[in-house]
């Protein structure tokens, strides 16, 4: 399995993201050359790609579709 040490940069991000959306389920996945941090609130995902160079990749908010039931 391979580790990835994140940047001090990197760190502050996920600390920040924290602090600004304290009760946000923070979930990270691993990805090719980096990681992919997920962050939900209620019916808002925010997507932010870590890649192994140091970079922090914003993506934008998504929107999270209510489950449907079936009629």
């Amino acid at each position: 399995m391979n580790t990835l040490e994140l940047t001090v940069e990197q760190c502050r991000y996920i600390a920040a993201v924290r602090a600004r959306s304290p009760r946000a389920q923070v979930v990270v996945h691993p990805a090719r050359g980096g990681i992919i941090l997920e962050v939900r609130q209620g019916r808002r995902m925010e997507l932010a790609r870590l890649d192994a160079s140091g970079r922090v990749r914003h993506d934008r908010y998504v929107r999270v579709a209510a489950a449907r039931r079936p009629a």
